[in-house]
């Protein structure tokens, strides 16, 4: 009891000196306990009230993505099964797709040999009809040109060959005939060449003999007879080559443009197929990572409502401990403020000190010279040193308690020290490890954003590069189209002048030939005329015609005869000549026509390939957008919670080392002080 009466004494006697009581400072220094301790309880009321906001908001904010989560998963979950079952049918379909093209290629290529085939027979029957036709042309040259028996009998056995043959006469028969024709009765059999002689010049022999000149009107008309007949079946051959041709063209594009339809919804199956298959990794990824966020959020709402449990215990246990010291203190400055405490100290408490002042002064000296008020004076001069506010209240309580509940007073405080410093600790490498996992997040979402702007970009150029060639596309037919419609133009009306001025030579033809014949006959008949005898006359007749019967006009008739012959071959070679070139003109712009068809279907083809490459483009640029524009989200996402991170882990002042360093040097300061006060007992 000596410790605190010497205590109290020195109080008093400082009191004294400054006019304030020792009661009454006493109960200054617990209302002021009072106060502080009131305030502490409210500010932790505060700190709870807030920690309950948070607790409160988390945990809904925690449910809300939770439920967000399961609801995802489940989505996500549909939309993978969906996508493998359309990606499995599109499959099956591609397949079937290329089994149908594989085969109307097949037919196609056979179409097209046997077409090959048909086309060969009718150019080696063409050639037949040809060289027939030429040789007969030859022959009917010396037939009408000479009267020489040459070849008659080659010519007669043509004859009986045609009026024997119950069928038609062949082109290679009747070219056999001819080819004996041409070379000639003059040389003998043995020394005949083997080769065809329709190539070879036709030599007109002097006339030799007159035998053969009663059969050239038969034999003419025979060979007159079989050209005709030969160019019939030429031409009936060519209506068939080009019945043939265009029954082939139709079938082969019927079958291209079937390949093409079941290429165009193969390659647009295969697209789609694509487009799902990407869709469906995508949604793959974010299953797992919905379901890793989603297991990482109850885990946190679990331990949150855990700890909040927890938390709320041992806030009612403070509070409740609180009130009942604020009560005790309230209760004790009641009891020391009555009369029967401060009326009796200051009735009889300063007669003590003027007795004792000097066994106080001395009790104050030994006081301060004790080893709890070095202790004191130690864990002061350490709280200056470290700036520690714990070390400089341990300070003051260290003088008001006795020895042994200050070394559990610094045990606890080295104990409550180190249990924060291991806090802090494990609040570190939850700090660590949550920026570690943010930076490498941001690291790849920010890699894969600029993956995918790659990709957006090129897809960007290749619609544009698209979009220019489908341009230029455009133009092109519209060229191709508007030269057809004037080729066409400029087609009937040269097919209308030429049949105009075919009409024209022919009409002139008939016009000339009736006048020729005019004329011939008149000539004919005034060759035969013959000159009456004169009759006697008295007087003389004088002379006023010439002698002899009047025959026509002689030389002058042949002149003019001539000059109508001349004017009826220029009309024929008119009207052949025209026919010619119409025949040339028309197979020229039908050749155009047909190579301008082709082009214009090849770059229609082209047009429509390149717009579903198009929009297959646009449809990856659409996705890659959408990929990039989620990227970007979960990339802000992951930059906020940096944000949020940086305060509490990053941007800690003190740091967590200089706050460990602080309180390792307390906890050494409190092992000295403690180390120093064991020593001293």
């Amino acid at each position: 009891m000596q410790r605190p009466v010497c205590i109290l004494a020195l109080l008093w006697a400082v009191a004294s000196a400054s006019e304030v009581t020792p009661v009454q400072k006493v109960v200054a220094m617990m209302e002021k306990m009072v106060a502080k301790g009131q305030s502490e309880k409210d500010a932790e009321e505060a700190q709870f009230t807030a920690y309950v906001k948070f607790c409160e908001n988390t945990t809904v904010e925690k449910g809300r993505r939770i439920n967000e989560g399961e609801e995802s998963i489940e989505h996500l979950t549909a939309e993978i099964e969906k996508a493998a079952a359309e990606t499995d049918e599109l499959q099956q379909e591609i397949a079937e797709l290329q089994s149908l093209i594989d085969s109307t290629t097949a037919e196609l290529e056979n179409a097209t040999a046997v077409r090959k085939e048909e086309h060969e027979d009718y150019t080696k029957a063409l050639k037949d009809y040809d060289d027939t036709l030429a040789a007969m042309a030859k022959a009917l040259t010396l037939v009408t040109s000479s009267s020489t028996d040459r070849a008659q009998v080659a010519l007669l056995q043509l004859s009986e060959a045609v009026n024997k043959s119950k069928a038609k006469i062949t082109p290679s028969e009747a070219s056999q005939y001819l080819d004996n024709f041409l070379r000639g009765v003059d040389v003998p059999a043995e020394s005949k060449p083997s080769a065809s002689l329709l190539s070879e010049p036709v030599v007109v022999s002097e006339p030799e003999a007159l035998g053969y000149e009663h059969h050239s009107g038969g034999i003419i008309g025979l060979l007159n007879e079989l050209t005709t007949q030969f160019k019939k079946e030429r031409n009936t051959l060519k209506m068939e080559e080009l019945k043939k041709k265009n029954t082939f063209l139709t079938l082969a594009a019927g079958l291209k443009q079937d390949i093409d339809d079941a290429s165009d919804d193969k390659s647009r199956k295969e697209s789609r197929r694509g487009v799902l298959l990407e869709e469906k990794a995508t949604n793959e990824g974010d299953l797992e990572e919905t379901k890793t966020v989603l297991a990482a959020d109850t885990k946190y709402k679990k331990d949150l409502e855990m700890d909040w449990k927890k938390q709320a215990a041992d806030f009612a246990a403070r509070q409740k401990l609180r009130a009942e010291e604020l009560v005790a203190v309230k209760k004790a400055i009641e009891l020391i403020s009555g009369e029967s405490v401060a009326g009796s100290a200051e009735k009889h408490l300063p007669k003590l000190l003027q007795v004792d002042t000097a066994l106080a002064l001395l009790t104050a000296k030994q006081l301060r010279a004790s080893p709890v008020q070095k202790l004191a004076q130690f864990l002061q001069q350490e709280a200056q040193r470290l700036e520690s506010k714990q070390l400089a209240a341990l300070a003051m309580k260290v003088t008001a308690n006795p020895i042994d509940k200050v070394k559990t007073m610094m045990q606890d405080m080295i104990a409550n020290i180190q249990k924060k410093l291991d806090e802090e600790g494990t609040q570190k490498a939850w700090c660590d490890e949550e920026l570690s996992k943010n930076k490498a997040t941001r690291s790849d979402l920010s890699d894969e954003a600029e993956g995918l702007e790659g990709k957006v970009d090129k897809l960007e150029a290749s619609i544009q590069a698209l979009k220019a060639d489908l341009s230029a596309l455009s133009d092109s037919l519209t060229e191709t189209k508007q030269a057809m419609a004037n080729a066409t133009e400029l087609r009937t009306q040269e097919k209308e002048e030429n049949t105009a001025t075919i009409a024209d030579a022919k009409a002139a033809q008939g016009a000339v030939e009736q006048a020729l014949k005019v004329l011939q006959d008149f000539y004919e008949k005034a060759g035969k005329a013959t000159a009456l005898a004169q009759v006697g006359s008295a007087q003389p007749i004088p002379e006023a015609l010439e002698a002899g019967p009047y025959k026509g006009m002689g030389a002058e008739s042949g002149g003019v005869i001539g000059l109508v012959e001349v004017i009826q071959s220029d009309f024929a070679r008119l009207e052949a000549e025209t026919t010619s070139a119409e025949n040339t003109a028309a197979s020229e712009y039908e050749s155009f026509m047909e190579d301008s068809k082709l082009d214009v279907t090849s770059k229609e083809k082209d047009v429509e390939y390149k717009t579903v490459h198009k929009e297959s483009a646009e449809r990856k640029l659409s996705s890659k957008e959408q990929e990039l524009a989620s990227v970007e989200k979960e990339l802000a996402a992951a930059t906020t919670t940096y944000e949020t991170l940086k305060p509490q882990c990053a941007d800690a002042h003190p740091t967590f080392e200089e706050r460990k360093a602080e309180r390792d040097a307390e906890i050494k300061s409190l092992e000295a002080a403690l180390e120093g006060l064991r020593s001293a007992r």
